[in-house]
């Protein structure tokens, strides 16, 4: 019988690579390694780019398996009103990428959640409401700026 000396040598690896990891999500900020530093703070620039993929992954979890996942979706519009208005007026103050990019997915789950209108209406009638002045609004702003033009 031989001894396979190659898995010792894999498990000796381990560590190091784990450290190489570590110190490249350290680089990239992801991670804080040293306790005297301050963690990297959360800014307010940074919220479309994790709101965009979860509004992503609402409206396909409501175009797979709609009446499954509704109950939370629509509670989620509810608590969440007052950002997905600002993910559609942002737009207003600047057409950037990201946040044509946000009012375009909030506009798309808006637009799949409105196929559900009774129950939503049911459940949560005021977020309803605002969200939907919200994006009357928007529709008003860009007819009467294409008009303009």
């Amino acid at each position: 019988m031989s001894y396979d000396y190659s898995y010792d040598l894999q498990v000796k690896k381990l560590p190091l690579l784990l450290l190489l990891l570590l110190l490249y999500w350290e680089i990239l900020g992801l991670v804080t390694l040293c306790y005297w530093q301050r963690p990297k703070r959360w800014t307010e620039q940074n919220w479309p780019q994790v709101y965009k993929p979860a509004l992503e992954m609402l409206t396909i979890l409501l175009q797979s398996k709609q009446h499954l996942f509704l109950d939370d979706i629509i509670t989620f519009m509810g608590i969440h009103e007052e950002h997905i208005i600002a993910c559609i007026m942002n737009i207003r103050y600047s057409l950037d990428k990201w946040p044509l990019d946000l009012a375009v997915t909030a506009l798309t789950l808006i637009q799949e959640l409105s196929q559900f209108k009774y129950a939503w209406r049911l459940t949560h009638e005021k977020s309803m409401f605002n969200i939907m002045v919200g994006s009357i609004l928007l529709y008003e702003l860009w007819r009467t700026l294409l008009l303009q033009n």
